[in-house]
């Protein structure tokens, strides 16, 4: 885990605002990336100086917004024939998938908003 750590931070170090686009978008999707391990490092470089803090706040939202809507969109097209497919395996079976489905339609954007918390 050390040396993971490490190397997040220095891709944050020499890659910029691109690394921590990157690692947050990694961080909002299915990539185990903690936005701890990002921003933190970003703000102490922003403090040295060697970044611009609103640079780096605006890196770190882009990259969670992209993280986030790259995952939305390939699980709208792939997520439900993948679990109906696969899912058995992960415990996820067709009346998991269908309670998931109308708890979605009934709680609607509330529910995902808490859900994402």
């Amino acid at each position: 885990m050390h040396q993971l750590l490490e190397i997040w931070f220095q891709w944050v170090l020499n890659w910029g605002y691109l690394g921590i686009i990157i690692l947050m978008a990694m961080e909002s999707s299915i990539f185990p990336v903690p936005s701890e391990v990002v921003i933190p490092p970003a703000a102490f470089l922003a403090a040295q100086g060697h970044l611009d803090f609103t640079g780096v706040v605006l890196a770190g939202t882009a990259g969670s917004y992209l993280g986030s809507a790259i995952t939305y969109w390939v699980s709208r097209a792939l997520g439900r024939p993948l679990i109906m497919r696969y899912g058995k395996y992960f415990l996820l079976g067709p009346g998991k998938l269908e309670r998931a489905e109308a708890w979605l339609a009934r709680y609607e954007a509330g529910g995902v908003f808490f859900a994402r918390l």
